[in-house]
């Protein structure tokens, strides 16, 4: 071969040589240059999603979701923007590209279950939280959300079930607590609805409502103990409450049925300055008073109250076992005479009652009546018990 073709040859050779490299680095530059693009980008998004900026974010987002499609990230934001801004079919689809590129993030399936169930899709959204609580079962975002979507879906059970159970993990906060205290209630599922009240109260001890339903509940089931310390402590923060005179009623009747005869007289004397005109405030008071054993103050709440309601039975009645126990300390003192007069007082208090026709105390009356004549006979004869000992100088 002459000398200037092996010469060009070579020539060519070192061309060709030196070529390659650049042709490959070139390649790297420009696939380098689209990432970088990407994560500027990307970076731009989230600063435009923190502002607020969200037109701008969504636009940033979906560059980067079309430029550099494995940035799943990318997805998740433009997609919780969609959400946002109402756009559920298209967060839907958005989540269904990201998953393309990454069909086992659970990230990704737990936006998109949120999606499903803010577009309203509530049985594809409950399949997709249930596989998702399968994958991690102390997922407490996903039982939050998987429990509203029961709701929705109107399986209270499974509802409450899942809030008890967040509950358990320490992961309740006083909103999920109220609106799953409200379901059960509304449910008349009374147990749990307790449980996430007094949670609740946990949270908040001033939170008068809570209070109220607490105290509420704890009547209703005939626990008076309980029932009364709620509502004490509601007057107790509010005593100018819109319901103060209601829950000094409650409390008089819980003091009374608990035995705490000066507690219930308290409250039942302030109901009863609060309303005089109430017939049925006076015989609260009038049998407080009696059970306490203070007959005298019982007499006078009645005669006192007789004035203005000369036909009110249950006056007439309290007034009528006011005497009766009056009798029985007589009787136990072995002032006989005293006690049979005492029961005949009351047999005319009894008499009034079944005369006046009361619908309520009347048939009481009839039995007192009854009753008042065995006492009677009864007084009779231990007075002759207590002659013949005498008489036999025992």
């Amino acid at each position: 071969m002459p000398k200037r073709k092996l010469y060009l040859a070579v020539l060519a050779g070192l061309l060709l040589m030196t070529s390659i490299p650049q042709a490959q680095d070139t390649g790297s530059e420009k696939i380098y240059s689209q990432e970088a693009e990407c994560s500027k980008r990307y970076q731009d998004g989230l600063e435009y999603e923190k502002n607020q900026r969200l037109t701008d974010a969504f636009e940033a987002f979906d560059a980067v979701t079309e430029a550099c499609p494995a940035m799943v990230d990318a997805y998740l934001h433009k997609g919780l923007i969609e959400v946002q801004l109402g756009r559920y079919s298209e967060a839907i689809a958005t989540y269904e590209d990201a998953l393309d590129q990454d069909p086992e993030n659970l990230e990704i399936k737990e936006s998109m279950a949120f999606a499903l169930s803010s577009a309203g899709e509530l049985e594809e959204a409950k399949i997709l939280y249930l596989q998702l609580l399968e994958a991690n079962p102390e997922n407490v975002n996903v039982m939050r959300n998987l429990a509203f979507v029961y709701q929705q879906l109107g399986s209270v059970a499974e509802s409450v079930m899942l809030y008890n159970r967040l509950i358990e993990l320490d992961h309740a906060d006083a909103r999920m607590l109220s609106e799953a205290g409200r379901l059960s209630l509304e449910q008349k599922l009374f147990l749990p609805a307790v449980t996430f009240y007094q949670k609740l109260y946990e949270y908040n001890p001033g939170d008068v409502n809570t209070l109220s339903i607490l105290g509420g509940y704890y009547y209703k089931i005939k626990f008076f103990s309980e029932a009364r310390g709620y509502y004490e402590k509601i007057l107790e923060l509010e005593p100018e409450h819109s319901q103060a005179l209601l829950y000094h009623k409650i409390l008089g009747h819980c003091c009374k049925m608990i035995k705490d005869h000066e507690c219930g007289a308290l409250h039942s004397e302030y109901v009863l300055e609060q309303e005089p005109g109430e017939v049925l405030n006076h015989c609260s008071l009038a049998f407080i008073y009696k059970d306490a054993g203070k007959y005298d103050r019982a007499g006078e709440v009645i005669q006192s109250a007789l004035s203005q309601f000369p036909g009110a039975g249950c006056l007439w009645y309290a007034w009528g076992v006011t005497l009766e126990k009056t009798a029985g300390q007589l009787e136990k003192q072995k002032r006989f005479e005293d006690a049979i007069r005492t029961y005949e007082d009351a047999k005319t208090k009894f008499q009034k009652v079944i005369d006046g026709g009361d619908p309520h105390y009347g048939g009481y009356g009839q039995q007192q009546l009854e009753r008042m004549d065995d006492l009677i006979e009864r007084v009779y004869k231990l007075m002759e018990q207590e002659e013949m000992r005498r008489g036999s100088g025992q």
